[in-house]
């Protein structure tokens, strides 16, 4: 676990998911390193390989050791002062992707990196989504500052805007389902969009009135035999959909990050699912 003044981010075991939330705070701590964590990613195999990588105090780090010790990662990373929004880290060839002015892409865990931007009319990205499918379909969603959303099924290579004017999207996750690969997006305003097969067509699921920014979203998991998204937002915590959006469910029941103060703004969220069917 990493503490860093001004912002926490923890980890929660809530019923039966297990999610990884980040919580803005106002607590100091004296841990290494010392400065806020802007971004974080944990290899799918770190009970293996024990790797992290973190953007920090416009450095960007990596870590084999389960974090006991980083080292600084620069080599292709022209725009190394620029904000990091958000480093994915995908499965199979093992890619690792960092974003901020564009996107970068590295083949040797982080040791070298490559702008992968042909297509993307905006650089100034804020999120980026590999598919839960990705060894197959290749996958990735960005989140721009802007509107609309832009879709690579080439691991980067290329990318296309889709739903130009649609929507302010802060957050989306790819829905795999039936063979199909759809979107579910949230908004700035709270609103909750789901694509067809193709993105070319859209409906607007929902409005969350009160929570204002979607934050995050999870990808789809099973929980006592029912697929299940969550949504993280700025102000009014975490809420569950079964249905994709068109219901929503409050979960109140989240751990504070001082003492009993109530959680409100949460920065990402991970639902994994376990071997048995449900997740955790």
């Amino acid at each position: 676990m990493i503490h860093q003044a001004k912002r926490v981010l923890l980890f929660a075991h809530i019923s039966l998911t297990s999610i990884l939330i980040g919580f803005f705070t106002t607590c100091v701590h004296a841990h290494s390193p010392h400065d806020v964590v802007e971004s974080v990613a944990v290899s799918p195999g770190y009970e293996t390989d024990q790797t992290l990588f973190i953007y920090v105090f416009d450095e960007f780090r990596r870590s084999t050791d389960g974090g006991h010790s980083w080292q600084n990662l620069e080599n292709g990373l022209d725009n190394s002062s620029s904000l990091v929004s958000d480093i994915e880290i995908s499965s199979g060839d093992t890619a690792d992707y960092k974003i901020g002015d564009g996107i970068y892409r590295s083949s040797d865990r982080g040791d070298h990196w490559r702008p992968i931007n042909t297509g993307l009319e905006n650089l100034d990205i804020r999120q980026l989504v590999v598919s839960p499918d990705f060894d197959n379909d290749r996958t990735l969603i960005a989140v721009p500052q802007g509107t609309g959303l832009f879709i690579s099924t080439s691991a980067g290579d290329s990318w296309r805007q889709i739903a130009h004017d649609l929507f302010f999207a802060t957050s989306a996750t790819i829905i795999k389902d039936d063979n199909t690969t759809r979107l579910l997006v949230g908004t700035g305003s709270g609103d909750i969009y789901l694509s067809e097969e193709g993105f070319d067509s859209w409906t607007k699921q929902n409005a969350l009135d009160e929570a204002g920014k979607i934050t995050d979203i999870s990808f789809q998991v099973k929980a006592d035999g029912k697929k299940v998204v969550f949504l993280g937002t700025a102000l009014n915590g975490l809420y569950k959909t079964y249905d994709l959006g068109k219901s929503v469910t409050h979960i109140t029941d989240l751990p504070a990050p001082e003492g009993d103060r109530k959680t409100t703004y949460v920065t990402s969220v991970i639902a994994l699912e376990n071997t048995q069917g449900t997740a955790d």
